[in-house]
């Protein structure tokens, strides 16, 4: 089954991309300034003390909302993750029940172009950062890959999620 973003949402409410547009460059503006001026401050680490922080909010978020899922499927998981993209993102996803895979190309991502756009791309990575710990939190024998990513600069993002074979679940 391949679906598209179109597939998901009503692209056709210019005022509502608009505002969904505009309220994501106004947060990774201000994510960027601030993780800018406390890096400045008390340094690099400061980076990686953030992304923890980050992570561990979203990820525990998430937590709380797989709960309500009772059939931890890959078909559920793509339902939810489709539910939860924004309405500016253009992606494909490529879900094959009988193989346990999906297969996601996002070709705009807003986020990627807006901290990359005012030079924040190592911030911008935080929400990159949560795709595998998000897919393991939904269940364990959820496998996640990525080759490609819009925040790097690539054409693409490319997430490829599958359900772990046996000896792939260490």
């Amino acid at each position: 089954m391949k679906i598209t973003n179109k597939d998901c949402y009503d692209s056709t409410n210019e005022e509502a991309l608009k505002r969904e547009d505009g309220v994501i460059r106004v947060l990774a503006l201000t994510f960027t300034g601030m993780l800018r001026e406390l890096e400045k401050v008390y340094g690099e680490g400061v980076v990686d003390v953030a992304r923890k922080g980050f992570l561990e909010a979203k990820i525990g978020a998430d937590k709380q909302t797989f709960a309500t899922i009772k059939d931890k499927t890959l078909a559920n998981y793509c339902t939810w993750l489709n539910s939860i993209l924004h309405l500016t993102q253009e992606f494909e996803v490529e879900l094959d029940e009988e193989k346990q895979e999906a297969r996601y190309t996002f070709h705009y991502c807003p986020w990627a172009k807006y901290f990359n756009e005012f030079g924040g791309a190592k911030y911008g990575h935080f929400f990159c950062d949560a795709d595998e710990p998000m897919a393991r939190e939904y269940d364990p024998s959820l496998g996640f890959k990525i080759t490609q990513r819009l925040m790097d600069g690539d054409c693409c993002c490319d997430h490829f999620l599958y359900i772990k074979k046996e000896h792939d679940q260490e």
